[in-house]
């Protein structure tokens, strides 16, 4: 099953034993629609999950990145964090963690055109938070200006920095 998953429901996290044994369950119930979601485990042994929510009573599709962090052990949230600004709209499609434990996030945003605020294009966008996910930067970035751009993947380089030039490409 892939990480990242479309779909308009209440979200389920479930840890099973090597025989498929549920060991818990913890359900993340949201008032506004989860448009998609994405998972993975943490290098503290945790469990990672972002949701993008659909912000109540908007006429058009705007949404809001949210990073939970779940205790592995028993399935109780450690945190979650509201990331980017409302309005913004993006899909998560990898979470990363730095040799500190900051997390890089990417994806594609959807953005006006510049100079054409009509015209949607996607841009590929990747999102840094520290190890408790507040916010340190966001940035979108576009191969050329009207071309479709969807990040995939993103990786934390020794010196601090993000390499994403093999899972970057244009559509």
């Amino acid at each position: 099953m892939a990480p990242w998953i479309n779909e308009n429901d209440d979200k389920i996290i479930m840890r099973i034993d090597a025989e498929g044994n549920e060991v818990w369950r913890t359900v993340i119930e949201n008032d506004t629609d989860t448009n998609s979601a994405y998972i993975q485990m943490s290098e503290d042994g945790n469990v990672l999950m972002s949701t993008v929510d659909r912000i109540e009573g908007t006429q058009t599709s705007e949404n809001i990145v949210v990073i939970h962090k779940y205790n592995s052990e028993d399935g109780e949230l450690i945190w979650a964090k509201t990331v980017g600004e409302e309005g913004d709209a993006y899909v998560v499609r990898r979470i990363a963690e730095a040799a500190n434990g900051d997390l890089v996030i990417c994806g594609p945003e959807v953005l006006p055109l510049p100079g054409d605020q009509f015209t949607p294009a996607f841009y590929g966008y990747i999102i840094r938070t520290d190890s408790e996910g507040e916010l340190l930067w966001k940035r979108h970035y576009a191969f050329e200006t009207g071309t479709h751009s969807d990040f995939r993947d993103v990786q934390p380089t020794p010196d601090g920095g993000s390499d994403c030039h093999r899972a970057c490409r244009p559509q």
